[in-house]
């Protein structure tokens, strides 16, 4: 008999540093549960799908309603039928009715396999034989315990994923009493560890909501999915900023999407942090994470630093460049950060280390963009040399070549699956890209300045593109045309002035060579704020709608953040 072992202790990883830690703290922070209501309750599940059907019924989606009522009604049989079964068991436990247990619980199994909870049953098979085990030991039956062991318990111990719960149960075999084995110490008989059991089967059952349905009647109203819609809807806009107007107010309602929440529609003109370090002109800007916390600036003094967007220090200075920092971009997660620089080097670098992992010379020229994949897995770089390169950073190779620019590239953009490319040059068109292929798939721009900057919108069914004739311009993709022009910022030398979307895409915000940001409504056009940001050129202003936080960055060598008066 193998003698009783020690629990075997499981190490931890400690967080990799502070933006590791702060990331996943704020993504379990991201994830609590709402208080409004239980979505898991099987109560509120009925009246979900009640409305749905209600609402499809209404639509005329006759052969859809029938569809989803059959499935609601079989999927509620069987939790039912489930339910009852776990009640006998329940009752037969206590009273150690064993054979009778034996004989339902392949009923019970097959049940929760419909209901795909084969690892919730395997535990709960585990536990009705470790008990019946349990009592044959303190009734001292030794010999059935040994045949029960091996028969039973012995099978199953992969359900624990070590030996060492069936060590334990092993050693109880020279024990006079369960309570012997220091794992069992608190053993207190044989009727207190089936209510015990009992309990466990009740939590398994609480634990995945197949509780016993109370008896209702109701049906919802007339139109309930829509009216609820509607005041999720009106409170949204009730509750965004108070600087908005009644007519904006009023203009958002009509071109609401319910895809997406109302976030608060301030103009981010009021200082937050002011981060000093750079000695040379600052271009380059990036957020890292979808959180806010850090920013990434990319500077001329051929440094890359990484800021604290709570504390405005310097937590990290990325050297190894020796040419000048145009271009800074970053995966979704923060983890990864790819630089362009003027001497044709590319580098890939990890955040958390504050190291180069890789270094590209794909380029013998200047690289005045990158962008990345969300996943972090390739990037896109362009600049002097007039074509663009999708890169593999595990593999360190280019993967496809796209030509077609006549002037040097200045801005690329990626989709969110990755599969398009969006590229802006000073030959003054921004052409479309499929990313495997390399092939140009889309031009649009005729009467375009040289173009400085594009961005695409979350839906990707707008381009937004900054030119050096004093005008950032929003394209519609699918007409090729332009549907909104922007004017009153500057941008007609030689510096790379950008622009992106802000608050909730509806405000567009662009550096300018003024040291104002420019702020407008995104339909109307209308300057919105002019905020004087910087004591020279602004080069690009980048958003985060998680901290709504405006970052901008300037050739006075200063990254500054920005935030709306909401947030105090």
């Amino acid at each position: 008999v193998p003698s009783p072992c020690p629990p075997q202790m499981k190490s931890r990883s400690s967080f990799n540093g502070e933006m590791h830690g702060n990331n996943a703290a704020n993504d379990g922070a991201n994830h609590r549960k709402n208080d409004t209501f239980d979505p898991g309750s099987p109560e509120i599940k009925r009246e979900i799908l009640m409305m749905i059907s209600q609402y499809l019924k209404e639509e005329g989606y006759i052969s859809t309603v029938m569809v989803l009522q059959d499935e609601s009604r079989m999927r509620l049989k069987v939790e039912n039928e489930l339910h009852l079964l776990y009640q006998k068991m329940q009752t037969k436990i206590l009273n150690g009715d064993w054979v009778d247990v034996d004989k339902q619980f392949p009923e019970l199994e097959r049940r929760m396999d419909d209901l795909k909870l084969s690892k919730e049953c395997r535990f709960l098979k585990f536990e009705i034989y470790k008990q019946q085990y349990l009592e044959l030991i303190h009734r001292q039956e030794v010999q059935r315990a040994f045949h029960f062991l091996l028969k039973r318990l012995k099978p199953m111990q992969v359900i624990h994923g070590s030996n060492t719960e069936f060590q334990r149960l092993c050693y109880l075999l020279t024990c006079t009493q369960v309570n012997e084995e220091p794992a069992f110490k608190g053993w207190m008989g044989i009727k207190p560890s089936r209510m015990l059991l009992a309990e466990k089967m009740r939590q398994v059952m609480r634990t995945n909501k197949l509780v016993h349905p109370r008896s209702r009647n109701l049906e919802p109203p007339p139109g309930r999915l829509i009216h609820l819609l509607q005041q999720a809807v009106a409170f949204q806009v009730k509750t965004s900023s108070a600087k908005a107007s009644v007519k904006d107010k009023k203009a958002r309602t009509n071109r609401t999407t319910l895809l997406k929440d109302k976030r608060r529609y301030s103009v981010p003109s009021h200082s937050h942090k002011t981060y000093k370090g750079h000695v040379q002109d600052v271009k380059a800007l990036v957020f890292l994470g979808k959180n806010g916390e850090h920013i990434a600036s990319g500077s001329s003094d051929k440094s890359i630093r990484i800021w604290s967007t709570d504390t405005g220090a310097c937590n990290a200075e990325l050297r190894g460049h020796i040419g000048k920092i145009w271009s800074l971009a970053a995966d979704a997660a923060g983890q990864i950060l790819v630089s362009g620089a003027a001497n044709g080097c590319v580098k890939v670098w990890s955040v958390d280390s504050a190291k180069a992992m890789r270094t590209h010379h794909f380029h013998s020229r200047a690289v005045y963009s990158v962008a990345m994949k969300r996943g972090g897995t390739h990037y896109v770089s362009g600049g002097l040399g007039m074509r663009l390169l999708l890169a593999d950073i595990e593999a360190s190779k280019v993967t496809s070549q796209m030509s077609g620019h006549s002037g040097l590239i200045s801005s690329t953009s990626f989709n969110q699956s990755g599969n398009l490319i969006v590229s802006g040059s000073r030959d003054c068109t921004i052409r479309f890209w499929d990313s495997i292929s390399g092939t140009c798939i889309r031009r649009i721009g005729h009467n375009l300045g040289e173009v400085s900057s594009v961005i695409l919108s979350e839906n990707e069914l707008y381009v937004l593109s900054s030119s050096k004739d004093n005008t950032v311009r929003l394209w519609d993709i699918r007409m090729g045309k332009c549907v909104q022009k922007y004017k009153g910022s500057q941008n007609l030398h030689k510096s790379f002035v950008k622009s992106t979307f802000g608050p909730n895409e509806d405000i567009i915000v662009s550096g300018s060579e003024d040291g104002f940001v420019y702020m407008w409504n995104r339909h109307s056009g209308k300057l919105m704020e002019r905020v004087n940001a910087h004591t020279d050129i602004v080069y690009t202003a980048e958003w985060n709608e998680s901290s709504e936080l405006l970052a901008t960055a300037s050739h006075d060598g200063i990254v500054k953040t920005w935030m709306n008066d909401q947030r105090g």
